[in-house]
């Protein structure tokens, strides 16, 4: 059996764990993620994206901040 939690965390977001999607983006975002191929920019937001789709309210909220603002620089 692994160990590696970074490895269930991610078993858990395919699996569509909802939290687990979001604590992808936020171990990222907060730099805990390391060079982890898991933790790539491109993978958060998708898992970002994921969660807030299915209805996790705190991943809703961030995602809509983040979109907001990339429309108000434009």
């Amino acid at each position: 059996m692994r160990a590696d939690p970074f490895y269930w965390l991610n078993q858990a977001a395919v699996r569509g764990d909802l939290k687990a999607q979001y604590e992808i983006y936020r171990i990222y975002e907060e730099g805990q993620g390391g060079d982890l191929e898991l933790f790539k920019k491109e993978n958060t937001e998708f898992w970002l994206r994921q969660a807030a789709l299915g209805g996790y309210v705190e991943a809703q909220c961030k995602h809509s901040f983040l979109f907001t603002r990339v429309l108000l620089n434009k």
